[in-house]
């Protein structure tokens, strides 16, 4: 079933007004009532809240001054730190463009050359070669120059008949042996 829809007839409506306002007079000595009844009731909450906001705001307020105080401090060191470093470059600086005596000569000496093989198994392999194989691997797959290798980690494994490389630290490979 449904239900039935209330509608109030256009002459019933002044006198729906009617009633509303005779309602709301009614209610207004209850609410003004109610009113001074809670007053003090509100004032009595208020008092006893207060010592605690009281107690929150001093709180918050040190807290605020402590912060402030560690900003100082702070900004103090950095101040002291950048005045440091600037004296710093500054005496860099200064020495840089100093006139530079020139160098005594510098005394000849033999260039070593140094080589490293590693023999086993009737097997005779040149490290430097192995070296030179990585770098290429290296330009061969990235892209880069041979010359842009800064770095090179060589791990010889016999019984894997493999070379295992790090290039600058980063970039990995093998290499048969």
């Amino acid at each position: 079933m449904k239900k039935e829809e209330k509608t109030i007839a256009p002459a019933a409506k002044p006198a729906e007004t009617a009633a509303k306002t005779t309602a709301a007079k009614k209610a207004e000595p209850v609410v003004k009532a109610a009113e001074k009844k809670a007053e003090p009731e509100v004032k009595t909450a208020a008092k006893k809240a207060e010592p605690e906001v009281k107690t929150t705001a001093k709180k918050a307020e040190t807290q605020v001054k402590t912060a402030a105080k560690k900003v100082e401090t702070a900004a103090k060191t950095a101040a002291k730190k950048t005045t440091a470093a600037a004296k710093k470059t500054t005496a860099s600086v200064k020495k840089a463009a100093a006139p530079k005596k020139a160098a005594p000569a510098a005394k000849k000496t033999a260039a070593v050359k140094e080589s490293v093989h590693l023999q086993y198994l009737g097997k005779d392999i040149d490290v430097a070669d192995l070296v030179k194989a990585a770098k290429a691997a290296f330009a061969a797959e990235t892209g880069k120059k041979e010359s842009d290798v800064k770095g090179v980690e060589l791990y010889l494994k016999t019984e894997e008949n493999r070379a295992y490389y790090v290039i600058n630290g980063e970039f990995t490979g093998q290499l048969d042996i």
